[in-house]
């Protein structure tokens, strides 16, 4: 195929312009309209809730995974540190308590934020 048959027909002149003031307004009515109905009849939820609109379960979940996570990654430097250095269980043990300090600070933090 060629560039040319790619190009509408000229002999339609509706097709080569762009829509006309009044077009492009109705247009953007009708848009708003189909989107309204939609979110009325339930077809279009609202995927991005707002940031201070989370369930208690998805909090608690976070908070949950959160100090988990916290405590596994002090741990784990812990661990390789002293694999590493070869200096036993102390610098496991003593990653592990920085890791559940700060685990308590973002549950800390994050009910600072829930409060406000």
């Amino acid at each position: 195929m060629s560039d040319d048959d790619h190009h509408l027909p000229s002999s339609d002149p509706q097709r080569d312009t762009p829509p006309s003031k009044d077009e492009h307004a109705a247009l953007q009515r009708l848009g708003k309209r189909v989107k309204e109905a939609r979110k009325d009849a339930g077809l279009d939820p609202d995927p991005t809730p707002e940031p201070g609109n989370t369930s208690g379960l998805a909090q608690g979940l976070r908070i949950g995974v959160e100090f988990v996570v916290a405590v596994v990654v002090g741990g784990g430097l812990g661990w390789g540190l002293d694999h590493l250095a070869g200096t036993g269980p102390w610098l496991f043990l003593l990653f592990s308590v920085f890791g559940v300090c700060a685990g308590v600070l973002n549950v800390m933090r994050m009910a600072e934020r829930s409060l406000e």
